[in-house]
């Protein structure tokens, strides 16, 4: 079974109620009974006092019927409270009870005590008796009373005490309760919904505990406000970073799928070139070993020297358009690390500015001193101003080093840029010398009827230029080929990146964020 804490301290705070009711009812009826004992034992001994001053003529003249009629009197009167009465002479002796009584047990016992007895259940006073204008002492009065209406009573009060304390443990417990549900259950119940939807994922972080009391609860409830207010502005630039990245994300991977179809169409168009570079390369070999049949050989190598040579032109157009392309991202880098240049020299105009305006607040600082309490306010604003030229100084070194690193990374940029640059138009010369070649070659082809001669030295020469040839379409082809691989590569990453995003922007969206 869960005990739960709003549970618990009801149960305490009634357990604890309920004692200290018993406490108090016990007490309460404790000195009622003390009480009523004391105001019984107060009657009683000016009953006695009463009854002595009344007895004391008929004693003084032994006026036994006199004395008997009173005593019954006084018996009837006191309603079973008085038990015996007893009248003694100066010497002791007995003169009359009214029951039976042993003489001697009460020897002696009334010179010394008016509380004879003092117990729970009986109580017995001596009262000295006084006649005449001397008031001479002529007897003594031995009143026996008990507690029978004082115990009858304490039992009532007793009763009556457990009544009003089960009424007012009962009304305790429910005002308890009442105030418990209000001020701590209900609060806590709220609370305890608010953490389980922050746990769960699911939760609305628009929304705030609406608790204005002052106390702990209050101050708890308040602390939890801030708590959400913090983590909503903390998720909601995440948010907005997961959506940018989202977007630019899908951007790439167009933009990726777009440079994927160009490198595939080039790398086609290559293989192409190769296969037909390798087919003149055996034409050749063939018009070598089959010189007899110069013609229809060298026809089809002018065929083949054709197409080669409008493959080797639009690859010649492709890197042309490639190398200028390349020129052109080679001049925005330059741009931009000219404008990281100027930036860098504003930079320095600033940090200049801010230091002199830290010595110019620094010198402010040192005369508003001088100037006592005059200069005091004055101190404050130079202070304040002092903290904006440090703040503007730490400011220029931050943005100082992001300009270094983007110089860094444009100066990159430029050599790679370079380099490509250097690549591309090595290959197009290649390129123009491989359309050089042909067009000798089929200058040499047109001519073959009166160079017969020389076919297979100009063949010899044809190969190895269409082996080289091979050779660097292959290597461009390689080339390719890998980047094509990093393409990929990169593509499945922009992929990978794409789901993150969304996977967290779709899961800071549950939280009903206000971008």
């Amino acid at each position: 079974m869960r005990v739960t804490i709003s549970k618990l301290v009801v149960a305490s705070a009634s357990i604890l109620t309920i004692i200290a009711m018993a406490t108090i009812s016990f007490f309460n009826w404790s000195s009622s009974v003390d009480a009523i004992y004391q105001l019984n034992k107060s009657s009683y001994m000016q009953s006695s006092h009463a009854l002595g001053e009344q007895l004391a003529t008929p004693v003084r003249f032994k006026k036994v019927a006199n004395i008997k009629e009173k005593i019954e009197v006084a018996l009837q009167s006191q309603n079973g409270s008085l038990n015996a009465i007893q009248i003694y002479l100066p010497d002791l002796s007995l003169l009359y009870s009214s029951n039976e009584v042993t003489e001697s047990a009460l020897s002696g016992i009334l010179q010394d005590k008016t509380v004879l007895v003092d117990q729970t259940n009986r109580h017995q006073i001596g009262v000295p008796m006084y006649a005449g204008k001397k008031k001479t002492l002529v007897g003594y009065l031995v009143t026996d009373w008990n507690f029978n209406q004082a115990r009858s009573l304490g039992s009532q009060l007793s009763i009556q005490s457990c009544i009003i304390a089960f009424i007012s443990v009962a009304a305790c417990i429910a005002i308890l309760y009442a105030l418990l549900n209000s001020l701590l259950v209900l609060p806590l119940q709220k609370l305890i919904g608010l953490c389980d939807g922050l746990s769960s994922g699911e939760c609305d972080l628009s929304k705030r505990l609406e608790f204005k009391r002052q106390n702990e609860l209050g101050r708890l409830a308040h602390s939890m406000n801030r708590f959400i207010a913090k983590m909503e502005q903390t998720l909601i630039p995440i948010h907005q970073g997961a959506d940018s990245v989202t977007s630019i994300s899908k951007d790439l991977d167009h933009y990726l799928a777009s440079i994927g179809n160009k490198i595939t169409r080039q790398r086609d168009d290559i293989k192409t070139t190769v296969q037909v570079s390798e087919q003149a390369q055996r034409s050749f070999s063939v018009v070598k070993d089959n010189t007899f049949d110069t013609l229809n050989s060298l026809n089809r190598a002018v065929e083949s020297a054709k197409g080669g040579q409008q493959c080797l032109l639009s690859a010649l157009r492709e890197n042309r358009s490639m190398s200028e392309k390349s020129t052109h991202l080679y001049e925005a880098a330059n741009e931009v690390n000219r404008q990281v240049i100027k930036v860098t020299e504003i930079l320095g105009i600033i940090r200049n500015i801010a230091e002199q305006t830290n010595l110019l607040a620094l010198n402010a600082a040192i005369e508003a001193a001088r100037a006592g309490e005059e200069g005091r306010g004055f101190a404050v604003v130079a202070d304040e101003v002092r903290g904006l030229a440090e703040k503007t100084s730490n400011s220029t070194n931050q943005v100082e080093e992001i300009l270094t690193k983007l110089g860094n990374v444009s100066n990159s940029l430029i050599q790679i840029t370079e380099e490509g640059s250097s690549t591309s138009e090595a290959s197009l010369n290649s390129i123009e010398n491989a359309v050089k070649d042909i067009e000798k070659a089929l200058e040499d082809v047109s001519q073959a009827d009166q160079m017969c001669s020389n076919i297979a030295n100009s063949s010899e020469s044809q190969i190895n230029a269409m082996s080289e040839l091979v050779e660097r379409l292959l290597s461009v082809d390689q080339q390719i080929n890998s980047l094509v691989e990093d393409s990929q590569h990169i593509e499945t990453n922009s992929a990978k990146l794409f789901s993150q995003a969304s996977s967290t922007s779709e899961h800071l969206s549950s939280y009903n964020l206000a971008v």
